[in-house]
């Protein structure tokens, strides 16, 4: 499996799946929904507080969310803005899972739910933060897949996912968040940890 952090070149494809995909996905409604500004790109720090990954964070209002392999050795966090930036404490790993998150200490904004084997889906993220927006690239890619296979904590699923991915959303056509992708398999298949209560 490889995992996704870094850069890679954004394809003519993704861009017109954000597109057209993008456009299928529910916006929110009555009660907890998902919605495209729950994805964003943070930046893990290193000792000397240089950038040393970028990557996809997921915010579920009370946490935010990215893989652990992604965060592993970040001394500091930096979530994007659109006016800088701002400082998060050290995400907490569990590198069982490949789940990194810091809590926010705010209410939750989306439900969570289990994945149901053949359930359509989307994955929402930022592949490859510097590549995707410096080529114009003002939005999160969306793709659309279903859930492929089940196993315990993780799943896979058959939605297009480019390198850099990690840490990007995994909802179902509820707005509901299943997990947070982790890698993608050499078939193309993405793997995803679940995100339960």
């Amino acid at each position: 499996m490889r995992h996704l952090c870094r850069d890679a070149v954004i394809t003519g494809t993704a861009v017109m799946l954000a597109t057209v995909v993008g456009l299928l996905l529910p916006r929110p409604m009555e009660g907890l929904r998902f919605d495209l500004d729950n994805v964003g790109v943070a930046a893990g720090l290193d000792e000397e507080g240089n950038i040393a990954c970028l990557a996809t964070y997921t915010d579920t209002g009370d946490r935010l969310y990215t893989s652990a392999h992604v965060a592993s050795g970040w001394t500091g966090w930096a979530r994007l803005t659109a006016n800088g930036y701002e400082l998060l404490p050290i995400p907490v790993t569990d590198p069982s899972r490949d789940l990194a998150w810091v809590d926010l200490g705010r209410p939750r904004v989306i439900e969570f739910a289990r994945p149901i084997l053949g359930e359509t889906i989307f994955v929402i993220g930022y592949p490859v933060f510097g590549g995707a927006v410096g080529r114009g690239l003002n939005g999160p890619v969306v793709t659309k897949g279903i859930v492929s296979c089940l196993g315990r904590g993780w799943f896979m699923f058959d939605a297009l996912s480019a390198p850099g991915s990690s840490g990007s959303a995994i909802v179902n056509t509820k707005g509901q968040l299943l997990g947070i992708l982790s890698g993608v398999w050499d078939s193309g298949h993405g793997v995803a940890a679940m995100v339960e209560d």
